[in-house]
């Protein structure tokens, strides 16, 4: 929906037509803090404000709503996932890198792939934030527009 740069990708007719008849047939969906926020209809700025739009957003019928924090101005990169039942909290130091091209999208599939594997789903984001962190430590800079470019075969 959003990049992380803040660069809408779809059109709000296009985010309430996914919102209605998609989220309640996913068993996650995974918004970063942006879209988290244009969901919610307001700004996140706090990983105790990501617990209070992960309630709103799973309320949209996803089984489970996981929101990325890693573009929180925190020292601690924490990512926030949520049953309906328990807020659970993924924190990992934050990396000193400049902007990365999809990381939310190799999140989210490197999440999908996990519970093919039927993984659980503490277990699926937990191994997914660790592989995108180390694509993160190795992404190659700069490209064309000055994003980091990630290398799943390196």
């Amino acid at each position: 929906m959003i990049s992380g740069s803040g660069k809408r990708l779809l059109s709000k007719k296009a985010v309430e037509k996914m919102v209605r008849e998609l989220f309640p047939l996913a068993e996650v969906v995974t918004p970063n803090v942006e879209e988290a926020s244009f969901l919610v209809k307001k700004e996140i700025k706090t990983v105790e404000e990501m617990k209070e739009a992960a309630y709103k957003i799973k309320d949209f019928g996803s089984k489970w709503v996981v929101i990325k924090g890693g573009h929180l101005k925190e020292e601690t990169a924490t990512d926030i996932y949520f049953d309906g039942n328990r807020i659970y909290c993924e924190k990992s130091k934050r990396l000193s890198v400049r902007n990365v091209h999809g990381t939310g999208c190799t999140f989210a599939s490197a999440v999908a792939a996990l519970l093919a594997q039927n993984k659980t789903m503490p277990e699926s984001v937990k191994k997914a934030k660790e592989y995108v962190r180390r694509l993160i430590k190795t992404a190659h800079f700069p490209s064309s527009d000055g994003f980091g470019l990630m290398s799943h075969f390196s």
